[in-house]
Formats: C-alpha cells, structure tokens, sequence
C-alpha cells in the first residue's frame, strides 16, 4: 500500500503534521507504537485550553479528530526499518506489514534515560516528576532537592529555588568550584554530601531518598533526565 507521506510516532507532534498534510488532501499513515514519553503522568499542565488534563485524553481527542480525515490511516505498531529513497521510501514494521510512502515524518519522540537508583523506575511519573514547569507549581514550596548524576546537576541547583529552598545532593558526581559554590549561596541552595543508595516509597505520596551513609530524607520527588530532584 502505498501513501504520500508515513509519520512514524503517533503522539502530539507526529498527530499536529499529520493534520496539515490530512487537511492538504494528502494520503497519510501514522504508526505509532503506543508508548508516548507522557504515559507516566498522571496530568498535563502548561498546556492552553488543556491544564490540568490527562495526557491520554488529549491524544485521544485529537486522534479522533484527526480521523475523521477520510485521507489518513492508522497502524498500531513498531517501525523496524526505512529504506529507498524519496518518492520510494519503504517502511516495515515489527509484525512483517510494510508501506510504501513518497515522505517520511520522524516523530518518534525520545526516551527518558533514569538514572540508575534502585526504586525510581516504580516511582517514576507517579512520586518523581520530571519537568519543574511541568509540576513544580503543584509540590508547592516545600523543599526541592536535586541528586546530581553529573556536573549539569548546577542548572537544576540554580534553577530550581524559584520553586522552593533547594538542596543539592553532589551524589559523589562531582564537586563544585569555588566559582559554582559562590552562585549556589547567591541562589540560596543547600548543599549535601555523599551518594544515594535507593529512593523508598513511604507512604501514599511521599518517598525516602536513602543515604549509602544510611542517612534519610522524607520528600516528595521528583526527577529529569540527568540529574535527580526531590521535592520535599
């Protein structure tokens, strides 16, 4: 079967582009593979006209929006291979299916990258968050911790204490320069000692950063990509 265009990724960019090509009279088939960065999220907020609304609920409105084009196509599925060229692109697919398309849109997304503390993968999108702007509004102002991973750790321990007070656990990672101990005070941020041994679920809402030291602190959580945040 053949399309004008396949958009390989399903979710909110790969929906928005096929809607422009879908309203082009274009021929159109999206695949999508049912694993969207924001199915961990119990809400999605900075999102006008949609604050606050289940982030599977949006994509499925606008997936049913966007078929009511009588010019697009649906498959469920994982692309394993494109090849050929434009005009000719050939698309297979996990389960042997393939599709020939003059275009190709990429909107695979990307992957979020956890750190490797025991316990944050269960807690993942439920107790740890990973976007201030996303969620640092609803942990209020409570106390905000950061768990470096790497010397990036510094954006989030300077950024963060328009949230809240901050403290940044170093976690063995990296240590700062007199310069970057300066402008941590400047912002206020606390700074902590020592690596992380696990992240403990406490109770319905809360979770427990453990100390390989056996120290522990009782905080909310939350989380990025390259450094680890706790909201207390």
């Amino acid at each position: 079967m053949s399309f004008d265009a396949v958009v390989i990724g399903g979710s909110y960019a790969g929906m928005a582009a096929g809607l422009k090509l879908a309203r082009a009279r274009r021929k159109i088939l999206l695949i999508d593979a049912g694993q969207p960065r924001n199915r961990f999220a119990s809400h999605s907020h900075g999102f006008l006209t949609q604050d606050g609304a289940p982030p599977a609920e949006i994509a499925a409105e606008a997936r049913s929006q966007l078929m009511e084009y009588p010019t697009v196509e649906w498959r469920t599925g994982r692309v394993e291979t494109v090849t050929g060229e434009p005009d000719n692109f050939l698309v297979a697919l996990a389960d042997g299916s393939s599709y020939q398309a003059r275009r190709i849109i990429l909107a695979a997304g990307v992957t979020d990258e956890l750190p490797g503390l025991p316990g944050l993968a269960e807690l993942w999108g439920k107790r740890v968050f990973h976007c201030p702007y996303c969620h640092g509004y609803e942990l209020g102002k409570e106390g905000i911790g950061v768990l470096a991973t790497s010397e990036l750790a510094m954006h989030h321990g300077l950024m963060l204490p328009d949230w809240g007070a901050t403290t940044l656990f170093l976690n063995d990672a990296f240590e700062p320069n007199a310069e970057q101990l300066a402008q941590l005070k400047a912002r206020g941020t606390h700074i902590e000692y020592g690596a992380a041994a696990r992240l403990d679920s406490q109770t319905e809402v809360g979770v427990e950063l453990v100390m390989q030291d056996g120290r522990g602190f009782h905080w909310w959580a939350y989380s990025s990509r390259r450094v680890f945040t706790l909201a207390r």
